[in-house]
């Protein structure tokens, strides 16, 4: 039996804090223990994880080595598991810390890279502004969970979640004050998305999404840590949730509405046999294929900057992960300036879904054939 240490970094962002849970708990179910530092915006993720998860407060946050370094004297840890290194590196631009102050001695260090950051050339695209990543993470040997890198990224494992228990569909719904049988899509979105955007055109994007949701015919269900702005019938508010009930409504939902294509969910969806139709935004004004809506909106608000997660862009930073990534074809990735295109995908999935799942299923298929995290962890950490 080893003791594994797992810290998570960003606080307005979940994914850290999803991926390393699902590692830590396949290694609990070998035998291993799991001890945890977490921002306290991180405590949905983690509730009910079944490992001691301590909070790191403002005033731990700004001598977090000290804290980790003694978290793993105390807990006679064998291996620290850093989640992520993106956001372990924008910490430490943050705090002063330098990243090499997150690698003891005497201890192995995993790192977990959401984005295949190397191969981004550590090129970090945030609201059109350019900013390069601390080279020192790439000395970490790391683990790339699929969904979202390439299956064939180095360290890359399955990293989709097992299946949720079963539910009864009509009473989650029911539960959650939502339509009986009406389709609905659901729509999650990270705190680090709520913030109000200085570009206009970004800031409307919800306001244009939730339109097209509406001239489907469908229900838009949200969760997320506030209300999106120009939310219009047929849009309802959900606050953050607990994993459980979290994964309780995405089974209940005729589809995965997400604006952001590396969002943990995606995973979780496939697993659970949930359509997922991703929004991105790479056409240039000029090369836009509005219908009423588009045109509309379009009138009000300057271009809108191209995104692959809204509203900070991550154009570039995720491209070299997503060129050539099968996953791409396994859900539905749709334009936001393709009007026609994005509402007659959503009528198509959420009524008739075989096609979608389908190819989620292949999808799936093949990632399962990837070694299991606890597998690939201990690659690593020796």
């Amino acid at each position: 039996m080893k003791r594994h240490l797992f810290v998570t970094f960003g606080r307005q962002a979940l994914g850290e804090a999803v991926a390393a849970r699902r590692i830590a708990e396949d290694l609990a179910r070998e035998g291993d223990q799991i001890v945890c530092l977490a921002p306290r915006e991180h405590a949905p993720a983690l509730a009910g994880a079944g490992f001691k998860v301590g909070i790191i407060t403002p005033v731990a946050a700004r001598c977090l080595d000290a804290v980790v370094r003694d978290t793993l004297r105390a807990e006679r840890c064998d291996s620290l598991c850093l989640a992520d290194l993106t956001a372990m590196a924008l910490t430490c631009d943050v705090s002063g810390i330098p990243v090499p102050a997150f690698l003891p001695a005497g201890v192995s260090v995993v790192g977990i890279d959401l984005w295949e950051v190397r191969d981004a050339d550590r090129r970090y695209d945030v609201h059109g502004r350019a900013a390069r990543i601390d080279a020192a993470i790439l000395d970490v040997p790391a683990m790339r969970p699929v969904p979202v890198v390439r299956p064939t990224a180095p360290g890359a494992y399955d990293a989709l979640p097992p299946p949720a228990p079963p539910a009864e569909r009509a009473a989650v719904r029911a539960e959650m004050g939502l339509s009986a049988d009406g389709p609905i899509v659901l729509l999650p979105t990270s705190a680090w998305q709520n913030v109000p955007p200085a570009h206009a055109a970004v800031a409307a994007v919800p306001a244009l999404l939730t339109e097209y949701v509406a001239a489907a015919g469908v229900t838009l269900a949200h969760v997320g840590p506030a209300p999106l702005p120009g939310g219009g019938p047929g849009y309802m508010w959900i606050p953050p949730l607990a994993s459980a009930q979290y994964r309780r409504l995405l089974a209940a939902c005729d589809a995965l509405l997400t604006l952001n294509l590396t969002q943990m969910s995606v995973g979780a969806a496939i697993a659970d046999g949930v359509p997922v139709i991703g929004v991105v935004s790479t056409l240039s004004p000029d090369a836009a294929r509005p219908g009423p809506l588009l045109r509309a909106w379009a009138s009000g608000v300057p271009p809108l900057p191209p995104f692959y997660a809204w509203p900070i862009g991550f154009r570039e930073f995720l491209r070299p992960a997503l060129d050539g990534n099968p996953l791409l074809d396994a859900i539905a990735t749709c334009e936001l300036l393709d009007e026609d295109a994005l509402v007659g995908t959503l009528r198509r999935v959420v009524r008739d879904p075989g096609e979608a799942l389908a190819r989620q299923a292949r999808y799936a298929a093949m990632v399962r054939a990837l070694p299991r995290p606890a597998a690939a962890y201990r690659r690593l950490s020796g």
